[in-house]
């Protein structure tokens, strides 16, 4: 996986992300995982981190990549952003 500051952390957010980013691509999870040769619930436990060897962080990257990153990256800040906000006005 290549080295970037802006890597998003695991978890349900990522997650959400890429679909999200799958979606607005036209793309189905389910023809990205038979193209990969790997199950959505593996591409699940990538997303979320329960598998974090090489080649889960491969993985990632490609779907990542695949899912555009610019578009997931940008809805992962959003929603990490929105939840800062939404911290900050509770206290």
């Amino acid at each position: 996986m290549r080295k970037n500051s802006r890597n998003p952390s695991p978890g349900e957010w990522l997650h959400q992300a890429i679909m999200g980013a799958l979606k607005g691509r036209g793309l189905k999870l389910e023809d990205w995982c038979k193209e990969n040769g790997i199950t959505s619930t593996t591409v699940r436990s990538y997303t979320y981190g329960l598998n974090a060897g090489p080649r889960s962080k491969e993985m990632l990257e490609k779907l990542i990549k695949d899912a555009g990153r610019e578009s997931v990256l940008s809805m992962y800040e959003h929603r990490l952003l929105k939840q800062a906000d939404e911290f900050r006005r509770a206290s």
